[in-house]
């Protein structure tokens, strides 16, 4: 009887030990991640501005319609490639829109019949890309924000020209 006590208690603390150290490597981690300070993308974190070698604009394109005749938004977006070595991979699901009222809706290239829809690609050093994409309905666009690096969740925000 003594052993069987004897080994629920030592399972028991294995259990309890190996909770508490979890719970230390989470803790410990979300501490660091509260403690980081977050800049913009071309923001050193000093609070100099760093001029970003990749520049990313958003125009307003007008309106276009789907095969069922209902009404899309459309922006375009271009991205310029400025940097020496660096490869950046555009993507159209990367990117959303803020309206007048503050909300933010998807942006697509597949929704609406584009004329030049912003398809998946890296843009190499010195090369840019342009393309549209659309929101669903007749919304005022003011904004687009492209995730441009989703591991690192680095997000640049543009107003729309």
């Amino acid at each position: 009887m003594k052993v069987a006590i004897g080994i629920i208690v030592g399972v028991f603390a294995v259990i309890l030990l190996g909770a508490v150290s979890c719970m230390a490597l989470v803790g410990g981690a979300v501490s660091t991640m509260d403690d980081t300070t977050q800049t913009s993308p071309g923001e050193a974190p000093s609070g100099e501005t760093e001029e970003s070698p990749i520049k990313f604009s958003a125009a307003d394109a007008g309106t276009a319609t789907d095969y069922a005749g209902q009404t899309y938004t459309v922006v375009e977006i271009s991205i310029v490639n400025e940097s020496d070595s660096e490869n950046v991979y555009v993507d159209p699901w990367s990117f959303s829109a803020e309206t007048a009222d503050g909300s933010v809706v998807a942006l697509d290239d597949f929704s609406a019949d584009l004329t030049d829809p912003l398809e998946s690609v890296d843009v190499g050093p010195g090369q840019s890309v342009s393309g549209q994409l659309a929101a669903s309905g007749d919304v005022d666009i003011t904004k687009v924000q492209w995730e441009n690096n989703f591991f690192s969740n680095e997000k640049e925000t543009v107003e729309v020209e």
